[in-house]
C-alpha cells in the first residue's frame, strides 16, 4: 500500500452524514411540525442521552491517543485498538456519535431528526465503516479478522 492510498476509503465524512442528517431533521421540524414528548422531557431526555455518548466517546478518544494512532480516516492508521470500550464496540466513536444525535433529536424535540436515524446508521454503515473495516482488514490481516469476528460492529 503507498503512503498516499494507506487509508480507509470513505465515502464521506461521519460528521457530514450525522451533523447533514440532524439538520435536515430539525429544518423539517421547523417546516411540518411533528412534536412527540412534551417539552420539558424532551429537553431532560434529551440532555441524558446526548451526554451519555460521551461515556463511549470520550474512552475512545483517549485509547487513540494512547496507542499513538489518528482518528483521521484520511490518515494512516498504525494501530488498531481493541480494549476500553472497543471491547463492547468495534465502533464506539460512531455509537456515541449516534447517542449524541439522537440526544440533540430529543432535546430539539425532532420527530424528523428520529425518523432519520435509521438512514443515518444505514449511511455510517455503508459509507464509513465499511471502507474502515475493509483497510483495517487489509493492514492488519488475521490479527483483525479474529477481533472482528469477537466483537460487535455496533453494539
Amino acid at each position: 500500500m503507498n503512503s498516499s492510498s494507506d487509508h480507509a476509503q470513505i465515502v464521506v465524512n461521519p460528521f457530514l452524514i450525522c451533523g447533514g442528517c440532524l439538520f435536515a431533521g430539525l429544518m423539517l421540524q421547523l417546516a411540518i411540525a411533528l412534536p412527540f414528548l412534551p417539552l420539558q422531557s424532551a429537553h431532560i431526555l434529551g440532555v441524558i442521552v446526548f451526554f451519555s455518548g460521551f461515556i463511549f466517546g470520550v474512552p475512545s478518544l483517549i485509547r487513540f491517543r494512547k496507542a499513538k494512532t489518528t482518528l483521521n480516516p484520511h490518515r494512516t492508521t498504525t494501530s488498531f485498538i481493541s480494549g476500553g470500550p472497543f471491547r463492547f464496540s468495534r465502533n464506539p466513536i460512531y455509537v456515541a456519535m449516534i447517542l449524541n444525535y439522537v440526544g440533540l433529536a430529543i432535546l430539539f424535540d425532532s420527530l424528523w431528526a428520529i425518523i432519520f436515524l435509521p438512514a443515518v446508521i444505514w449511511l455510517l454503515t455503508l459509507w464509513v465503516i465499511i471502507p474502515e473495516e475493509e483497510y483495517l482488514e487489509t493492514k492488519f490481516g488475521e490479527e483483525y479478522r479474529k477481533y472482528k469476528a469477537q466483537v460487535r460492529r455496533w453494539l
